[in-house]
């Protein structure tokens, strides 16, 4: 099984879920960027590379652009993103 995450992007919080061989967990974190490379660093431990980022509004610009510099490559489908996550293992 691949360890993917789906994250939901609000204008104060992000809510991630990663899905792994041991079944789900859900992080509930801000937007500022300390909590965005605590973000990056929790997905880097749960060894979860690749995701998909939710947004209806203009609140993934910030998000995309700083999560984007930690990716290796990231595929943009109308609001959904596809990231994948630069392995640091």
């Amino acid at each position: 099984m691949n360890r993917v995450f789906g994250m939901d992007v609000h204008r104060d919080l992000l809510v991630t879920t990663v899905k792994t061989e041991d079944g789900e967990e859900t992080r509930y974190s801000g937007v500022s960027m300390e909590d965005l490379n605590s973000l990056m660093d929790w997905l880097r431990q749960k060894r979860c590379h690749k995701g998909a980022i939710e947004s209806s509004g203009v609140y993934l610009v910030p998000i995309y652009t700083s999560i984007n510099r930690q990716c290796v490559s990231c595929d943009s489908n109308k609001r959904n993103l596809i990231l994948e996550i630069w392995r640091t293992l």
